[in-house]
């Protein structure tokens, strides 16, 4: 029986022959079959000949179809993969930025405290020199207040190193501050 082999084209797959048990024209398809629990690709190709008859060929195409289905698997594998590494790449960035603005957000407030205090104590070592200053033109104190005002320029240089100090921080902080937007930006 000539449609014996095509009882085992898989339920999916019979529409086709369906087609073209309704035309004349030269046929070329995939079909699967159904062997032994074993699902096998083929490649069938029919041709009406001039007698009437149709010759038919059916080529093995399974192994062919194995690697296309491998390979389309391991694509979808490896895009899957992309993803989720720049997911996390994302993630990394993302917690990165939050943890450099956090730190720099956290050493502006102590140097502002810094500034302010090195601000009331250079105010205040300033008005304790102009008092002594004018101290200076009394003679019975005049040794004690040169002493004085020698303390209270070493008041202000160590006020001034404090302030030096701190504006090279502050410069610092914004700088990796200002790297960061960029990197993001």
């Amino acid at each position: 029986d000539a449609a014996a082999p095509f009882s085992h084209v898989h339920t999916d797959d019979r529409r086709i022959l369906d087609q073209w048990s309704k035309t004349s024209e030269p046929h070329v398809s995939e079909l699967r079959f159904v062997h032994n629990d074993n699902l096998v690709w083929t490649l069938a190709q029919s041709v009406l000949l001039g007698t009437g008859e149709t010759l038919v060929t059916i080529t093995d195409i399974s192994a062919t179809k194995r690697y296309e289905i491998e390979k389309l698997e391991y694509l979808s594998k490896v895009e899957a993969e992309q993803r989720k590494r720049a997911q996390d790449a994302e993630y990394h960035r993302k917690s990165q930025e939050l943890f450099v603005d956090t730190i720099c957000h956290e050493i502006r407030n102590p140097l502002n405290g810094i500034f302010n205090n090195a601000d009331l104590l250079k105010a205040n070592a300033e008005e304790r020199l102009k008092i002594a200053k004018n101290k200076s033109h009394d003679e019975s104190v005049v040794h004690h207040t040169q002493e004085e005002i020698r303390n209270i320029h070493g008041d202000l240089e160590a006020v001034e190193a404090i302030l030096i100090c701190a504006r090279h921080q502050q410069l610092i902080t914004e700088d990796v501050l200002h790297q960061t937007n960029i990197q993001i930006g």
